[in-house]
């Protein structure tokens, strides 16, 4: 698949997780690298025919698939490497994502591709505005899926990374993972005051109206907020409540998905908590929620 083109400057191979490209005087930066080499080594093959330099990676943040393609575009090219603050020590040591979800020494299945990608090296944290290539990289922060995750803006182009998803993802997944509900809320209701001409989700369609998703994004959340209300209308461990939402959604989770799930949850309650929604207290050795 080939590199379509946003304007004269700002390109993306489109795929499961789209990998942004800016290219200017014949060197080019990538926005994010995919889950693995795959994509990654689309993008070289076609920058090399064309005689373009990769000269840098952006990462938006530390999830795997945003970062996987990295050690294969360092190896080849010697890229510089871009990313915010805290997300840097993911991408460096990307034991950290299993370790956090699992809580300690992460079990095997948690050490996949999906998870844990290949660590690499970064070479600059990443600030409000910074000049590669020639162009100015604007960086803004849009963070609730990650805990420090940045949007890119350049030449009238958003690179909105994991802050919005479209539709079908959202009917698909039912829960999407969140870090940070709500800083989440807050980076979707301020995303609303940009003015960008188009925006490019990293799992989703190049668009020039981002506001239906955003709806679409919070209307997910406060339904996933409500239904965890109306579970705990009866007292409930967090294993408990897990299954119980679930179900509801007639999720069959592997064991990625699980994990995943499962810490979106805690964020969900963490969330209600500070809002005085819910509250929590060991009981017979079991942690347990309920409304308050």
């Amino acid at each position: 698949m080939e590199l379509k083109q946003i304007n004269p400057y700002v390109f993306y191979l489109p795929g499961p997780a789209n990998i942004g490209v800016v290219i200017h005087r014949n060197k080019a930066v990538l926005i994010d690298t995919g889950v693995d080499e795959g994509g990654a080594r689309k993008v070289l093959k076609d920058l090399e025919s064309k005689h373009i330099q990769i000269h840098a990676i952006i990462n938006t943040h530390a999830h795997a698939d945003h970062f996987g393609g990295n050690h294969y575009i360092i190896r080849r090219t010697g890229a510089l490497v871009y990313a915010p603050d805290i997300e840097e020590a993911f991408i460096r040591n990307p034991i950290l994502e299993p370790f956090y979800l699992y809580g300690a020494a992460p079990i095997d299945k948690l050490k996949s591709k999906f998870l844990m990608a290949q660590g690499s090296k970064v070479d600059y944290i990443v600030k409000n505005k910074m000049e590669i290539i020639g162009l100015e990289f604007q960086f803004i922060p849009i963070p609730g899926h990650s805990i420090n995750q940045m949007g890119i803006g350049i030449q009238e182009v958003f690179f909105c990374a994991d802050a919005i998803f479209p539709p079908e993802i959202i009917e698909k997944y039912k829960i999407l993972y969140c870090y940070d509900v709500k800083q989440q809320k807050e980076t979707l209701t301020g995303m609303k005051t940009l003015s960008f001409k188009y925006y490019l989700p990293i799992h989703g369609e190049l668009s020039t109206d981002i506001s239906g998703s955003i709806d679409l994004n919070l209307k997910s959340i406060e339904r996933l907020e409500n239904l965890i209300l109306e579970v705990l209308d009866v007292p409930k461990g967090t294993e408990d409540l897990i299954k119980a939402v679930a179900d509801h959604y007639h999720l069959d989770l592997n064991f990625e998905q699980y994990f995943l799930t499962g810490n979106t949850l805690k964020s969900y309650l963490s969330s209600l908590k500070t809002e005085g929604k819910v509250d929590c207290k060991v009981e017979r050795n079991i942690l347990k929620w309920y409304k308050t």
